[in-house]
């Protein structure tokens, strides 16, 4: 509803439009004078909730790897273990830019080892 009164827009377009969806409201201004204006509000709202929601994520403790598992990867059985559920899982070994200060799991669960493997080499591709 912020958006559309941002936008210009009277109280009975408001009223009409204000329990709509983001892309509901878009088709709804498509052709008027606060198309452009409306479609500005729409997407820096939606960057800015991407980002809190990012923020909001990134301050949620990760699982910390057990000892002996750490003790695997140490002795180079590589990063991606088995974790005690049976799960093939992925360790950040980074324990500088880990809240804990220790080994902790990413937060996906694989099938398999190959699947797992698939996800660390996708992460390396896209990290530069």
């Amino acid at each position: 509803m912020i958006i559309l009164r941002q936008s210009n827009y009277s109280k009975a377009d408001i009223n009409k439009l204000g329990r709509e969806t983001d892309h509901e409201i878009r088709e709804a201004v498509k052709g008027t004078k606060a198309e452009s204006k409306v479609k500005k509000i729409l997407d820096r709202s939606t960057k800015e909730m991407k980002e809190a929601a990012q923020k909001e994520y990134s301050k949620q403790d990760r699982e910390v790897v057990p000892d002996d598992i750490v003790k695997k990867v140490k002795e180079g059985d590589g990063v991606i273990q088995k974790d005690h559920n049976g799960d093939w899982r992925i360790i950040s070994m980074k324990t500088k830019t880990n809240k804990s200060g220790k080994p902790e799991f990413w937060d996906a669960r694989y099938d398999s080892k190959a699947s797992a493997s698939k996800a660390l080499g996708g992460y390396f591709a896209n990290k530069h």
